[in-house]
């Protein structure tokens, strides 16, 4: 549980950290930081209240490029507007930021990615 919970937290703090760089390094307007929002946080179906946002239909899932764009063209109707969203999607995308995702299993692969690592070795040592 603990390890579960560790790795759940770094990858909190990762996402986290890339979101805050997202709104105040790469998307300076509002639509900008919801696609930052959007992809590291997923997003809600029903009203909003950002500038020029129209409702959602539907929940978005986070951590997902074609979920964010997805969002974007339902949420602004302008394509400048979209745009400007898209490239809080696209940073968020690119920084590999760990967004969405549960690594309880991260440590188990890492694991048994060093045991194959170690059985081919002695396999090619004979």
């Amino acid at each position: 549980t603990t390890s579960t919970t560790s790795t759940t937290s770094v990858a909190t703090q990762n996402c986290d950290a890339a979101l805050e760089t997202c709104r105040t390094h790469c998307c300076s307007w509002s639509h900008g930081k919801n696609g930052c929002q959007a992809y590291a946080k997923g997003w809600l179906e029903g009203n909003n209240t950002c500038h020029k946002c129209l409702p959602t239909s539907r929940d978005y899932a986070p951590a997902s490029l074609m979920e964010c764009h997805a969002l974007c063209e339902e949420l602004v109707s302008a394509l400048d507007n979209q745009g400007d969203c898209k490239k809080g999607c696209d940073y968020m995308a690119s920084s590999k930021a760990l967004c969405g995702q549960d690594l309880s299993g991260a440590q188990s692969a890492g694991h048994l990615a060093i045991i194959l690592c170690l059985v081919s070795t002695f396999f090619l040592s004979l």
